[in-house]
């Protein structure tokens, strides 16, 4: 935390709190129903994508659903 800048104090109290373990605990455990093992992690209309990606991969992805989505529309 202190290397990043922030108040180091500050950061420890809030975690030492527990104040938001169970929303973490929570994300954990919705991570873990859908097979999520490491961040960053993302799911385009439930399309699973893990790890850093170029905005190209994304583009390629999103085209084809929006292609996808009008071949449904005919």
């Amino acid at each position: 935390a202190k290397e990043s800048g922030l108040d180091g104090s500050a950061f420890a109290s809030c975690l030492d709190s527990g104040k938001t373990a169970a929303k973490v605990a929570a994300d954990m455990a919705q991570g873990t129903r859908h097979a999520v093992t490491g961040t960053p992690t993302f799911f385009i209309n439930g399309r699973y994508l893990s790890g850093a990606q170029s905005i190209e991969k994304f583009a390629e992805i999103i085209d084809d659903e929006l292609s996808r989505a009008q071949d449904r529309r005919r």
